[in-house]
């Protein structure tokens, strides 16, 4: 909104400012800097306590009979009303802000003589204007000013009374909505983070907008939270900047929850108590006696270290009643709260000597910390605050509405098997609210009789589907021709005379530019290319050394990946090589070189197939002449040319060209943009623009799907100190706090106004970013690393940590849980795509406890799912289907492979069958490609249980299909490797494939007896 200065209340607070002045300081002065990477509270509070809100890159100076300016022209100009006002009882004095402002502060020093100035001493400033004034040496001499504003902020006018009773109205409306959603979490036992519900409590105050401007008289903007809310429980209370991710614990709630309407602050603290002991009753009883002892003490004219000494002999005198004495006494009472959350010149405690005024403003904050509950290490806090106003009888307590009482806020949950008791007598200070926990399997049960009516519905209308497509020959194939590797055109010297000098007789020799092994063999050395080689080996043979053993690829082993040369129409191949030396570390060696020119020659590949499946973009039409957005300081992800420098983001006609800082270009255009995404700086340590491309892009020199934009905006402040040594009311932690939350939120308008505009520029593209639901998100494992994944509208995603994940759901056909039994702690999910040809998407290792939660969110995006009990080969199972797509439809589709009749599914249990061709064969190769969209730019996708070293050798041709224990394999074994592998490994036990029903559906049916798979080999190490 437009910004004003209200001539008539400048006016009276400016005279109210002068009037404080003295010899000791004849003259005020407060600099503003920059928002990012200063430290100003006090000098915020009195700007906006004198103009209405923050100036930054402003002077303000005054005496008492003169006034100085050193602004923009555009401050200078709102400040004009304020010149005329002030005529005739001040000469006011504008200097426009230059690049050099020293000839500036002359001109002011000069006018004022040599006088001493009292400014926040304790506070710093950023940017240009504060570098310059820093470096003046023309003042005689800066003193502290701090306690001169404080005194003049400490008494609040009718006016700012009125916005503290607005802000407590706020702040009491959101506390009760956050009570009520912590109220029905235990009630129902969902399991929720203290983050989650501080996000919801946020986001509730966006919600309810429009009412909440109505009800309480507010103006849009003018009003937000002073602070993310704070919720702790479980035994962690120590200090914290923001809601941790510890889960809800039913035991002591810590709640701190503050608001700001024109920039006023006010807070409230309450105590929450699930099934407390007596000496919880008594002790929050204590406490409570004590704040109101403070409240009613806190009158006009009463010295704030009497009633710190009162009060705090009342709380030790209870303290000692219930043999309490050890306990740690609080330091303060409460503080002054206004513009500043915490004014510290009224803080409550033995050494102030300040009296309380009418028109002040308290936050009288009672708090016991490290109560012993009785078991060892564990402790647990009770804090109580409220907002009192100072007025001519007793203080005025704005947030009196928040429930305090103890039988308001004390909750007795009962079991469900416990029996029932005949009733009581009714006692006034007992709990009186009880929450038995079989409403929560109620409501659960409830729940998952919905979702199987409905899941029931989308398996009819799956079917339904499946009938249709196959009718319309509409099922999706894309098998990529794979264009084999022909030996005869691959040469690695063309004579003899080309091979390296250094060759010796008898020895191998590795020879990188080449990317050739060459052997000696048949009295000279042979030249074979790495992508030859299936993997190597070395053999201990005691005292006579030590062996290396070469495979090679065979026609039997690559599927036709790999053409050998005929001769007179038979294949001709070299099946293994096996070498001896006296050197037992000569062989490891040579593995190691092996290895590591496989790894080059794979890479080189990898960048060629990522090169050809690059396809031809349509030109961006530059804007040269119209409306062009921009948004600068933004870095991109993967980096390419300079590498991570920033640069700036331009919207152009049909498309984003990035700029970076030398001058390097990035084009991207809207038809080839597949999501848009937006992810909050509010929500994570980033902000970032992501964009998830239905062609891939090559930047530097990788295939990509996914080019992010993005800044980054800090997080919290970790204490390597540990958190008990930190205070509760740390000046420093509080500002440190809101400096990080203005920040966040000053970069999350910028973001949003930027996407604004290139919605409204792309309207003919459909342009729509996405936002991820934080509350629905989970964690899971994927390609190898622990990400937190977050729906949005369209897409389940990160793009906070690389690699990126984005799924695209409507190209999902069904979903898996997979490993669903009774007692498991985590539980994997499985995507299988409408497109059969493509792998399936597992994510693994979820937390048990998100499984409801996943499954209402797949329910309401309308996606089909089932629940078998271990992990499936999903590359068996869509094998087999493609085999017979339109028997797999008229059997029943899905819901007679996964699903099958719960009879049935006992018959077929029967041990004598054997084992499915979908039983798990732990090798967790299902769902990643190099081709895959779901991976930002690593497409080494190894799943075998084989060694580590095995898997790298055999995908150096991207041979994913080719099986590293092929019984031919063994067959080319020495007896006395087949003996030792016998000693050393046991080969794994079969698993009979079983299934759970999901909602008492059919279990899934084992395919027939020939389509059974060969038993795994042992594991080789």
């Amino acid at each position: 909104m437009d910004k004003k200065i209200i001539a008539d209340v400048f006016q009276r607070h400016l005279e109210q400012l002068v009037s404080r002045l003295s010899d000791d300081i004849p003259a005020i002065c407060i600099l503003s800097g920059k928002e990012d990477g200063s430290i100003k509270p006090k000098t915020k509070a009195l700007f906006v306590w004198l103009f209405g809100y923050d100036m930054i890159e402003t002077v303000f100076l005054a005496t008492k009979r003169q006034i100085f300016y050193l602004a923009s022209d555009k401050k200078l100009q709102m400040m004009e009303e304020t010149k005329q006002k002030l005529s005739g009882k001040f000469e006011v004095n504008f200097y426009k802000k230059m690049n050099d402002n020293r000839e500036s502060f002359d001109k002011i020093r000069q006018k004022i003589g040599n006088v001493k100035l009292g400014m926040p001493t304790t506070e710093k400033q950023a940017g240009s204007l504060a570098a310059e004034w820093y470096e003046y040496k023309g003042w005689q001499c800066i003193v502290d000013g701090s306690q001169l504003i404080s005194d003049v902020l400490a008494v609040k006018d009718d006016q700012e009374q009125g916005f503290i009773q607005q802000s407590s109205q706020l702040t009491t409306r959101l506390f009760k909505k956050l009570i009520k959603q912590i109220e029905d979490s235990i009630d129902v036992g969902t399991r929720i983070t203290h983050q989650d519900l501080a996000k919801k409590v946020e986001q509730s105050l966006e919600n309810d907008k429009q009412k909440v401007i109505k009800e309480i008289g507010l103006q849009d903007g003018l009003y937000d939270f002073a602070y993310t809310p704070i919720i702790q429980s479980g035994g962690n209370y120590q200090l914290v900047e923001a809601p941790n991710k510890d889960y809800l614990s039913s035991d002591v709630i810590i709640i701190q929850l503050g608001t700001q309407v024109n920039e006023y602050n006010t807070n409230c603290i309450r105590t929450l108590f699930i099934n407390p002991t007596e000496i919880q009753k008594k002790l929050y009883n204590a406490i409570f006696e004590v704040q109101n002892k403070v409240i009613t003490m806190m009158t006009i004219g009463v010295s704030l270290n009497v009633v710190f000494k009162d009060c705090i002999q009342l709380l030790q005198q209870k303290l000692q009643e219930l043999n309490l004495q050890n306990l740690q006494l609080p330091k303060s009472l409460g503080y002054g709260i206004g513009l500043e959350l915490k004014e510290s010149c009224l803080t409550i405690n033995e050494k102030s000597t300040h009296v309380v005024a009418k028109g002040e403003v308290y936050f009288v904050n009672i708090v016991l910390e490290n109560i012993p509950n009785g078991q060892k290490n564990i402790t647990y806090t009770i804090q109580v605050g409220d907002i009192i106003v100072i007025t001519n009888g007793a203080a005025t307590i704005t947030t009196q509405q928040i429930p305090k009482a103890y039988k308001q806020i004390s909750y007795q949950l009962q079991e469900e098997d416990e029996p029932e008791k005949k009733p009581a007598p009714v006692q006034t200070d007992q709990p009186i609210r009880a929450r038995p926990r079989n409403q929560q399997i109620q409501i659960q049960r409830e729940n998952e009789k919905q979702r199987q009516i409905h899941q029931e519905k989308l398996a009819k209308e799956k079917q339904s589907e499946l009938e249709q497509r196959l009718e319309q020959e509409q099922f999706v194939q894309n098998q990529q021709e794979v264009k084999a590797l022909e030996l005869d055109k691959l040469t690695c010297y063309q004579k003899v005379e080309q091979y390296p000098r250094e060759l010796q007789k008898g020895q191998i020799y590795i020879d990188n530019q080449k990317c050739a092994l060459l052997v000696p063999l048949m009295g000279t050395h042979i030249p074979f290319h790495v992508s030859c080689i299936k993997n190597v080996s070395k053999i201990d043979e005691g005292k006579i050394g030590s062996s290396i053993r070469i495979n090679f690829f065979t026609s039997e082993t690559t599927a036709g990946q790999i053409q050998f040369p005929k001769v007179d129409g038979e294949t001709i191949f070299i099946k293994e090589l096996q070498y001896r030396s006296k050197k037992s570390d000569r062989p490891q060696n040579l593995i190691l070189q092996i290895k590591q020119l496989q790894k080059k020659v794979k890479a080189e590949q990898q960048v060629e197939r990522e090169k050809q499946h690059v396809g031809e973009m349509e030109p961006l039409i530059v804007n040269k002449g119209g409306r062009k957005p921009i948004f600068k300081d933004l870095k991109v992800r993967p980096t390419f040319g300079s590498g991570k420098a920033a640069g700036i983001l331009e919207v152009h006609t049909n498309g984003f060209r990035y700029i970076h800082s030398n001058k390097e270009q990035l084009d991207i255009v809207f038809k080839n943009i597949k999501h848009y995404i937006y992810q909050s700086p509010e929500q994570d340590i980033i902000a970032a623009l992501h964009l998830h491309l239905h062609s891939p892009i090559v930047l530097g020199k990788r295939k990509t799907h996914d080019v992010q934009f993005y800044c980054e905006v800090g997080g919290a402040v970790e204490h390597l100190e540990g958190r008990k040594k930190t205070n509760r009311n740390d000046d420093d932690e509080i500002e440190e706090e809101e400096r990080l939350r203005m920040h966040r939120k000053k970069m999350a308008k910028e973001f949003e106004v930027f996407i604004k505009t290139i919605e409204e520029l792309g309207a003919d593209y459909k342009i729509s970013f996405e936002k991820p639901f934080r509350d629905l998100g989970f964690e899971g494992n994927w390609n190898r690393a622990r990400l937190f994944l977050q729906p949005t509208r369209d897409t389940l995603m990160n793009v906070v940590e690389s690699p990126f994940f984005i799924l695209t759901l409507n190209e999902v056909e069904i979903c898996c849980f997979e490993r669903i039994i009774p007692g498991i702690k985590s539980f994997d999910l499985v995507f299988v795509f409408k497109n059969y040809d493509k792998p399936v998407l597992r994510i693994e290792s979820i937390d048990i406890k998100d499984l409801e939660g996943v499954k209402n969110w797949l329910d309401r995006m309308n996606l089909l799912f089932f629940e078998v009990g271990q992990n499936l080969v999903w590359k068996n199972v869509l094998a087999q289907i493609q085999k017979d797509i339109p028997g797999f439809v008229q059997d029943g589709g899905w819901t007679n492979i996964l699903a099958e009749s719960e009879e049935e599914g006992d018959e077929e249990d029967d041990p004598e069958e054997g084992d499915s061709e979908f039983s798990p064969d732990q090798s967790g190769d299902d769902g990643e490609d190099d081709d895959s969209d779901f991976t930002e730019d690593d497409g080494d996708d190894d799943g075998d249980d084989d060694d580590e070293d095995d898997e790298e050798l055999s995908d150096v041709l991207d041979l994913n299909n080719i099986s590293e224990q092929d019984e031919d394999d063994e067959d080319g074994d020495s007896d006395s490797d087949k003996n030792k592998r016998k000693h050393q490994h046991k080969p794994q036990q079969q698993h009979k494939h079983q299934t759970k029903p999901l909602n008492n559906k059919p279990q899934p049916k084992p395919l027939p007896r020939s389509t059974q798979p060969q038993k795994r080999q042992p594991t080789r190490k």
